[in-house]
């Protein structure tokens, strides 16, 4: 797969350089202002509309818009409806330029992707980190993407790093609130945008609950032998019911074929995260979830595939997919 970073200055970031070695080094304390004099993330898009000729005269085609890079004419988004509305660039920047110097967070990363359709800045929290495990550090985090090509909604949604293998966890809602926000590109966009402010500030409420949670998991044994059904539900795969009871005949057989490469790397993840945890928390629904996440952030797709792409896809791709529902049967596994 090509590189979805087209240059290396795509991606600029504070700190330690990022687990996938790319980007472009900034100094500590990078505002909003120095993001947007940055024209390799800061562009303009536009929305231009088709035309065609008839009858001599050239008129609109409806609801065949292109969303096009201003400053190259690079396309992005094609047969887009007339309600598209783009959002810029700069708008992911202002998003947390309060939060910047308000000093409730500070940036970390931000960059474009697939050549400039794509864009995303992340910044952490200002709070005090969880620690579910003793000197096992989880640290809190913000993420804005967008996307020019009509296809990728805005999103923004509160994210959680494990600072010893750069797994990437979820964060517990509080009391059914969904800080995970998504919004298409219609009118209100930008006014949706700003009511979203105040959930983000609201979200921090949530890292108490993780931390919590996340300890349940740490002490609650996990049965080896249910593993593999436990990674296949997160893959979204074929899995023995231990209820069923023609579980073992040929077409189940079959059926388990799909996905055994990645049923192996979750495996494969299960023994590695094994050295980062004390022996009493091996063999834990937390060792469990901790291997989905290592797979995501790390093993899916092979060791081949560009670093940037399995970074994405492991925040908003089929990676944030397989994480979500790892995180969700594992909360269920706490409660039964």
């Amino acid at each position: 797969m090509a590189h979805e970073l087209a240059n290396e200055k795509d991606m600029v970031y504070t700190g330690s350089r990022p687990w996938h070695g790319l980007g472009e080094h900034m100094p500590e304390g990078f505002t909003t202002e120095d993001l947007k004099a940055n024209p390799r993330l800061n562009y303009k898009v536009e929305l231009r509309a088709s035309a065609m000729q008839v009858d001599g005269n050239w008129e609109k085609v409806p609801n065949a818009n292109f969303v096009v890079r201003a400053d190259d004419n690079t396309i992005y988004g094609k047969g887009l409806s007339d309600s598209y509305v783009p959002v810029q660039n700069e708008v992911a920047f202002d998003f947390f330029d309060k939060f910047v110097e308000e000093g409730i967070a500070t940036y970390e990363t931000a960059g474009v992707l697939f050549g400039g359709s794509r864009v995303w800045v992340l910044c952490k929290m200002n709070l005090d980190p969880i620690e579910p495990i003793q000197n096992d550090i989880v640290e809190p985090y913000f993420l804005f993407s967008s996307g020019h090509d009509g296809e990728h909604a805005v999103k923004i949604m509160p994210t959680a790093i494990r600072v010893v293998c750069n797994n990437t966890l979820g964060w517990a809602e509080e009391t059914g609130q969904n800080y995970h926000v998504k919004i298409i590109h219609k009118a209100g966009v930008h006014e949706a945008i700003a009511d979203v402010r105040e959930i983000t500030a609201q979200a921090a409420k949530g890292l108490k609950i993780t931390e919590e949670m996340l300890k349940v998991m740490a002490d609650k044994p996990f049965d080896y032998k249910s593993l593999e059904n436990y990674f296949r539900h997160s893959l979204r795969k074929p899995y023995r019911d231990p209820n069923e009871i023609k579980a073992d005949d040929e077409a189940m057989e079959e059926a388990l074929k799909s996905g055994s490469r990645a049923i192996e790397q979750m495996f494969e993840a299960y023994e590695w995260e094994a050295f980062n945890l004390p022996a009493d928390k091996r063999g834990t629904v937390f060792h469990a979830y901790q291997a989905a996440t290592h797979y995501t952030a790390h093993l899916r797709g092979g060791e081949k595939k560009d670093p940037t792409t399995r970074a994405s896809v492991n925040w908003y791709g089929e990676g944030a997919n397989i994480r979500n529902r790892a995180l969700k049967k594992a909360r269920k596994l706490i409660t039964a």
